[in-house]
């Protein structure tokens, strides 16, 4: 006998009948309409009324891979942020690529904050260049270096937000 699992729609092939009962198991019959189905929709798309194996409607397969594409989303993320821990070759690529980006942007805080303390300098000056020292801006925005583990922290909560989902 051939059966269908009733709740996982696992289908097992030539069972020994006494050891599948018909309460968790749907026997199905070869040439059967349900192991046409079986043979032709994949599984996800199966759906178990009863003792009625059909496929499901368009918005049913939809609905099943959403769910599908969330859940691997979700895995993903995981993984990814589990991967700057990671002990492994991945794990060090990752890390070494956010230290080279932090050394960078850290680079470039620590240079634009050179220019700023030139330009304060510069309007703090004497002399004939009133209208350049009053065309300098008077306000900075704040910058910042920050430390390593603070851009590792950065890089996991882009991903768990979804920052880096397309």
């Amino acid at each position: 006998m051939n059966c269908l699992e009733r709740t996982t729609l696992q289908y097992l092939r030539s069972v020994n009948d006494p050891d599948y009962p018909l309460v968790d198991y749907l026997p199905i019959a070869p040439g059967s309409p349900e192991q046409t189905l079986i043979d032709t929709v994949p599984r996800q798309y199966l759906k178990l009324t009863g003792d009625v194996l059909s496929e499901m409607t368009q918005g049913e397969k939809d609905a099943v891979d959403a769910a599908q594409a969330a859940a691997l989303v979700s895995d993903n993320r995981v993984e990814a942020v589990d991967v700057a821990d990671a002990n492994d070759g991945t794990g060090f690529h990752v890390r070494a690529l956010i230290e080279l980006l932090n050394k960078r942007d850290n680079y470039l805080t620590n240079r634009i904050e050179e220019l700023q303390a030139a330009l304060d300098a510069m309007k703090a000056s004497t002399g004939n260049i009133a209208a350049l020292r009053d065309s300098i801006p008077a306000t900075w925005l704040p910058t910042n270096t920050r430390p390593r583990p603070d851009a590792v922290q950065d890089y996991k909560d882009s991903i768990t937000t979804g920052g880096v989902d397309t």
